[in-house]
Parts: C-alpha cells; structure tokens; sequence
C-alpha cells in the first residue's frame, strides 16, 4: 500500500530556516552586548557605532532574519489554526505587508539616518547660532 502524503511541504525548508535565522539572530545579539559592555552608552558612541558600515548591514541581516523567523513562525499558527480560507489568506497578506513595513522602516532609519549625519557633519562642525542672537549680538555693545 501506498501512502500518500498531501500538504504544503514545507517540513525541512521551513525547520532550517527557523534555525537558520536563529542563530544570526543569537550571533547578531552576543555581538551587540559585547560592543555594548565595552562602550558607554553616549549619543556620540551609538551614533559612531551605527556610521559603521558593517553595523548597518549586520541590524539589516538581523531584521531580515527577525521578519523570516516570525513569517514562518505565524504562517504555520495560521496555517493549524485558522480554517476559514479566506481569512486564514488576509491575515497572511497582512502579516507579509507588515513585516515588509517593518524591514523598510529599519533600511530607512539605518541609512536615511546615516546619510544625513553625515551631510550635517560635512557642511558643519559646530551648530550655528539661532538668528535672533546673531541679531542681536550685532547690535549689543559692551
């Protein structure tokens, strides 16, 4: 006798890739504690930190990993528990839609923020005066 097996398949892809991003995310984590045990914890440090190149890209690796893992993690609890088709597919299309939201908000916030820092660092080492006391410094004899 035959046994047919029917599903999605998903088994092993779905195993590996859960341990998979796992374990970037556990890397990412003890590196993160590391340089934060080692630093203190200054604006001045972070913003040093995260004007590193190879900083972004580890927090998007980690971000990537974190969307994967919940995707595959709240696919399957969709997938056993919620029958109805149709709304078993919307929460899965809104879910999809905001973890892709979430990793365009963290490439957004890593180097938007990046870039800007580093224009206002180019064009200016030091903060300019407001108008009103360059105005009036002009006028004020001592």
């Amino acid at each position: 006798m035959k046994r047919l097996v029917v599903g999605a398949h998903y088994g092993l892809r779905d195993w590996l890739a859960q341990r998979i991003t796992a374990a970037i995310m556990a890397v990412y984590t003890v590196v993160m504690a590391v340089v934060l045990l080692n630093n203190s914890f200054t604006y001045n440090s972070w913003k040093a930190l995260f004007a590193q190149g190879w900083m972004r890209v580890a927090t998007l690796l980690f971000a990537a990993s974190l969307a994967w893992h919940a995707w595959v993690g709240v696919r399957d609890i969709l997938m056993d528990y919620i029958k109805p088709d149709g709304l078993r597919l919307t929460l899965q299309v809104g879910t999809l839609l905001l973890l892709a939201v979430y990793v365009g908000w963290t490439i957004q916030i890593l180097w938007r923020g990046a870039s800007r820092s580093a224009n206002s660092m180019r064009w200016s080492s030091a903060p300019a005066a407001p108008a009103c006391a360059r105005h009036w410094s002009s006028r004020v004899r001592i």
